[in-house]
């Protein structure tokens, strides 16, 4: 009888020594799961997330504004101001650059309005996306003085028919201290048929935009405004 009960006794104490470093192995564990994922969570980059408010540059993100016109709305940056509208039958829409003191960027939102001799220094070609919406085709193109042929020999001359991406337009080959880039489509020149997703109406639009650095122009604004451009 006395063996029996050493042998039961020698077994429990056995299991029990198994359970103890069964627990210390569990608890190991779990204290080395927790040390990588805070390891990892101070090695992992912060993610910035940009809400509707904010346009992407590619290295930040920038505060907008969205205005809100009778049939249409477009965001600028904070940095952007609306100028006064000008009294006359052309419905046009102005915004500028603030930012800078030697003047900056100007953009210009003509609807329903014909300005097919506008001339060009370069083109952006667009389409309307189906959604009330407009949709780019590339980027802008470059100064069409570089691929322009004159019909004469007569330099800086405005108004030189040409096309970009096969989208007609006026080239303006004058010397100037700026650079006026337009949007263009397959719908005509200097225009883009955008369709109402609200009524169903067809608007015609012709956007601009003038920069003062003519060698290097930087598009990201236009690109954004266009992007945000949404018809009521």
């Amino acid at each position: 009888m006395s063996n029996d009960v050493y042998r039961f006794d020698e077994d429990k104490g056995g299991h029990l020594r198994k359970l103890h470093w069964w627990l210390i192995a569990i608890v190991a564990a779990l204290l080395v799961g927790v040390a990588l994922l805070i390891g990892f969570k101070h090695l992992k980059p912060d993610t910035m997330i940009s809400d509707s408010g904010t346009v992407g540059t590619g290295t930040s993100s920038v505060s907008t504004h969205k205005y809100r016109e009778a049939d249409f709305s477009i965001d600028f940056p904070q940095y952007w101001t609306q100028t006064s509208r000008q009294p006359g039958q052309t419905q046009q829409y102005i915004w500028q650059d603030t930012s800078s003191p030697s003047g900056g960027a100007v953009m210009t939102v003509y609807e329903d309005t014909d300005l097919s001799s506008y001339p060009l220094n370069r083109l952006l070609v667009v389409a309307d996306n189906n959604k009330g919406g407009l949709s780019l085709s590339g980027k802008v193109s470059p100064d069409c003085k570089n691929f322009t042929t004159s019909p004469t020999s007569i330099p800086d001359q405005l108004g030189v028919s040409t096309t970009w991406e096969g989208v007609y337009f006026s080239c303006d080959e004058r010397q100037q201290s700026h650079t006026v880039a337009g949007t263009g489509s397959k719908n005509g020149i200097n225009e883009v048929d955008i369709k109402s997703p609200s009524t169903g109406r067809i608007h015609k639009f012709f956007f601009t935009y003038i920069t003062y650095n003519s060698t290097s122009p930087d598009y990201t604004t236009f690109y954004s405004a266009l992007n945000s451009f949404k018809l009521n």
